[in-house]
């Protein structure tokens, strides 16, 4: 049988059209996962409210506000990649867990800080694992941006760690 152009468009003869909608949503609902986790992270009240910083801790807050900003950026992103999915953003409800952050200082929370970003990894590694079972036709691309996301939140994990 020859291929033509529009044959090649289409998913292989051998792939289900089943399975290739459920990884699709396997994916969403993974990048969903994520979303959350980002969108309830400690760094997120950083966004939002300033804290009460010293002189001499203004380091740590220029760090912490940039772990923050890149975590609204990782939010944006997760949303626009579930969105070309078909998915629904579902951001669940916002925790009151970092409305205290105005009241510490900086090294009774860095720890909180550090294990909120420990975390954050954890969840994506967790992904990336499940993603790894899937289709890799469905699932490349967004092994690929979970993996850069991933690399990121390593980064500031690193600078958390060395600002202690």
């Amino acid at each position: 049988m020859t291929t033509t152009m529009s044959d090649s468009t289409h998913a292989p003869a051998d792939r289900d059209e089943t399975t290739h909608d459920v990884d699709a949503a396997e994916c969403g609902r993974r990048i969903n996962t994520l979303l959350a986790s980002e969108a309830r992270s400690l760094f997120r009240y950083f966004t939002t409210q300033p804290t009460y910083t010293e002189p001499r801790t203004v380091p740590v807050r220029r760090i912490v506000d940039r772990i923050a900003r890149d975590g609204e950026r990782h939010e944006r992103f997760l949303t626009k990649l579930l969105l070309s999915l078909e998915g629904d953003p579902a951001l669940g409800s916002f925790t009151i867990e970092g409305t205290y952050i105005n009241y510490i200082t900086w090294d009774r929370l860095l720890p909180d800080l550090m294990r909120d970003k420990k975390q954050q990894i954890a969840r994506y590694e967790s992904v990336l694992s499940a993603l790894a079972a899937l289709d890799p036709h469905d699932s490349l691309a967004c092994h690929i941006c979970i993996a850069d996301l991933l690399e990121e939140n390593r980064e500031h994990l690193q600078a958390l760690g060395d600002l202690g």
